[in-house]
């Protein structure tokens, strides 16, 4: 195995050409169907027809015609997922114990192995032998391992007990606020704070309130709650800070604005991000209160390292140029990928993408990522590029804690092979930035509303803007990434031309997140704001909060990898709204 390994010539040659001449490739839209190229294929022509045609035999359930072609195969490699694709069929085919203990006993490597392992578990006889475990179980991530920050990481350092008991308080309290019942909340903690319950725990619960009376449009009120957290409490309740911090912004108290943004910035047990984003608030308080040196301190602390929303921004403020090196040297190009060969995952690799089997291939080496040291993450990366496996890329970048190497950058924002049918109607750039944070590129994404594909579409929104019905059994098509992202760029142009949105981009990020008619209530909400920054954090949904700022962010690195300009990003540093511009077809 290791000598065939090390013949794999036809994918280092293609891993030596220069990054530049790959980085703005668009790949033809049936790409995704089709075998590598190029390479030193594991797989004989006679065994790719014969793979192709059981993999499609399986999928509908003909095992006899399967197991024929099965016995014509000279090359075994990919029995294992064959076998796994049987084993898990949902309808057609119920394995026994017998048949996935001697699975796990071969195959405990595959990327089916936990599953296979769960479902023996569950058949397993009473005086059967265990089966094997699988080789590589679910690892937590990078960020999860080093999260020192949060609300009970706080109050574990500050000694502050949750029990059962204080859990069930804050539950009933985010209850009230979602459904806006506020002063019932109100009245809710005084009752608690009688009884005895730990003052920490009751600023928490005033700063969730003073956060539902900013989103209901009502700073007066946010102030007169959130101070009073942050008097007894603001070290663990920092959020009482954010909150009192823009509703003195929304009520012109600039002042006293900047005084809790500031706090926050050298708060402990909150996140880098947390930290920025105040600091950037702090900058901008303080310059319309015309104090330019805190000004340039706090867009100083704001502008350190990050490429979040906030970051970039007091980067362009500053007129600091964005110095991200995207191409690396083809000789590191080449080492990395080297590296790969010694994994025996990769021949199989390379043979079930020969065969058209792409996500079982990722996930053959997605499994890989969690143990693997940061050359073999940078040889992932450099795999994934040259197998058009953006989803890898991200996958294998976000889970490492070196975020400036060229190659781990261009894992953090891949370029996607698929183009829509008809080609890009819209900027690539920010169709990328779209499918970055809605799915990560994982053509099988799945949310648990029923969101499907690249871009997250809805069943209803797919029939609503295709004119043709993707519900009941049909609802699986759109995990099709040429259909997804031809109809998801039907529905961006539709939202663009709506008259809540009007080409800006702010609103474009909101409507595709939360629907047009959310959209609408909210700005009926909210009022007339020329502020576009303060229109995005008086959204009450969090989610469509972090959606528009991680979708322009993405949207500005993908225009500095594409070498474009960022029109969108200029107009928001000058306070302007940030309206859609086509520069593809300027290029």
């Amino acid at each position: 195995m290791i000598k065939r390994l090390g013949k794999i010539s036809g994918v280092a040659a293609l891993c030596a050409l220069p990054s530049s001449v790959a980085a703005n490739t668009v790949v033809h839209k049936d790409f995704y169907k089709q075998p590598i190229k190029n390479a030193d294929k594991p797989l004989i022509k006679a065994d790719i027809a014969k793979y192709k045609r059981i993999f499609l035999l399986q999928k509908k359930g003909n095992w006899k015609q399967a197991d024929r072609q099965i016995a014509k195969l000279s090359n075994p490699i990919l029995l294992g997922h064959v076998k796994a694709q049987r084993y898990l069929h949902p309808t057609k085919y119920r394995s026994k114990y017998r048949e996935l203990f001697s699975w796990l006993k071969l195959y405990r490597d595959h990327p089916d192995a936990i599953r296979i392992y769960k479902l023996a578990l569950k058949r397993k006889p009473r005086n059967a032998n265990r089966p094997q475990s699988p080789l590589f179980g679910k690892k937590k991530s990078i960020e999860t391992k080093q999260k020192k920050y949060g609300t009970y990481f706080r109050f574990k350092s500050a000694g502050v007990r949750v029990t059962r008991k204080t859990r069930a308080f804050h539950r009933k309290v985010r209850y009230l606020v979602y459904r806006q019942r506020l002063t019932a909340a109100e009245n809710y903690i005084k009752r608690a704070e009688t009884r005895g319950m730990h003052k920490a725990h009751i600023d928490l619960a005033r700063a969730r309130i003073s956060a539902g009376w900013f989103y209901y449009g009502n700073d007066k009120k946010t102030l007169e709650i959130a101070l009073k957290a942050t008097q007894r409490n603001g070290p663990i309740v920092p959020s009482a800070h954010w909150y009192a911090g823009l509703a003195a912004f929304r009520s012109k108290n600039y002042a006293l604005a900047s005084k809790n943004f500031e706090v926050l910035t050298s708060t402990n047990g909150i996140s880098e991000n947390t930290k920025r984003a105040a600091a950037f608030w702090a900058g901008r308080s303080n310059l319309i209160a015309k104090r330019p040196s805190y000004m340039s301190r706090y867009l100083l602390i704001a502008a350190d390292g990050g490429r979040d929303f906030y970051s970039i921004l007091a980067r362009r403020l500053l007129g600091i140029r964005e110095k991200t090196i995207w191409e690396s040297d083809s000789t590191s190009y080449q080492h990395n990928f080297s590296l790969l060969t010694q994994e025996k995952v990769t021949e199989r690799v390379l043979a079930l993408v020969q065969v058209g089997q792409r996500s079982r291939a990722e996930n053959d080496f997605r499994q890989l990522v969690s143990s693997a040291s940061l050359p073999r993450k940078k040889a992932l990366i450099s795999a994934a590029e040259v197998l058009l496996m953006p989803g890898l890329a991200l996958h294998a970048a976000r889970n490492t804690v070196d975020n400036d190497s060229p190659e781990i950058l261009r894992g953090l924002y891949p370029l996607p092979p698929w183009v829509p049918d008809g080609g890009f109607t819209l900027d690539r750039a920010l169709i990328y930035a779209f499918m970055r944070q809605e799915s990560a590129f994982r053509v099988n994404a799945k949310s648990r509303a029923g969101a499907r594909g690249l871009m997250q579409l809805m069943p209803g929104t797919a029939s609503y803007i295709s004119g043709r019905r993707y519900m009941g059994s049909r609802k699986n098509k759109l995990f099709d990434p040429i259909l997804n992202i031809s109809l998801a760029q039907k529905y961006l142009r539709y939202l663009l031309k709506h008259d809540a949105v009007s080409g800006n981009l702010l609103l474009l990020a909101a409507a595709y997140n939360g629907g047009p008619g959310n959209l609408i209530k909210w700005k009926r909400r909210i009022g007339k704001n020329n502020d576009p920054l303060l229109f995005i954090e008086s959204l009450p949904s969090k989610e469509t909060r972090n959606f528009i700022e991680k979708v322009l962010s993405n949207l500005w690195l993908y225009r500095d990898r594409l070498g474009q300009k960022v029109p969108s990003l200029e107009a928001l540093a000058r306070g302007e709204v940030p309206m859609n511009v086509n520069l593809d077809s300027k290029q």
